[in-house]
């Protein structure tokens, strides 16, 4: 079949919103995709091997220094902190929006209703 008759029969079966794309790069049949499949499993096999043990040893070297673990400690206690700063202060009484296919749209939010009110006004205008 040509491309020509492919694409007409294509376009009765999906209409005007058929597109297409071409890769000049992809290979020419079955047997060259296949060689790469069976090639890339020893390959994803290779790499999660490498990657395993890259882990380890990254580990083993982490795990002895102090200071690291101290600098550790250090970072997940002040990344808490910012957590639930950022939390608090990001957080209203009343959230007022629109429900759009299936999705909440925020469109105000603030501590008491005239303050909604205001704002969706001043969208508005």
């Amino acid at each position: 079949m040509t491309k020509p008759e492919a694409l007409k029969r294509l376009a009765r079966l999906f209409g005007t919103k058929l597109r297409y794309r071409e890769d000049p790069k992809a290979h020419r049949g079955p047997e060259a995709r296949d060689a790469a499949t069976a090639a890339l499993r020893e390959a994803r096999q290779t790499a999660a091997d490498l990657s395993a043990a890259r882990n380890a040893r990254h580990k083993a070297l982490l795990d002895g220094d102090a200071e690291y673990q101290r600098i550790l400690r250090d970072f997940h206690a002040a990344r808490d902190c910012r957590d639930t700063l950022e939390a608090e202060a990001g957080r209203y009484r009343l959230t007022v929006g629109v429900e759009e296919m299936g999705f909440f749209l925020v469109k105000a939010h603030g501590d008491n209703w005239a303050d909604i009110v205001r704002k969706v006004e001043e969208k508005k205008s």
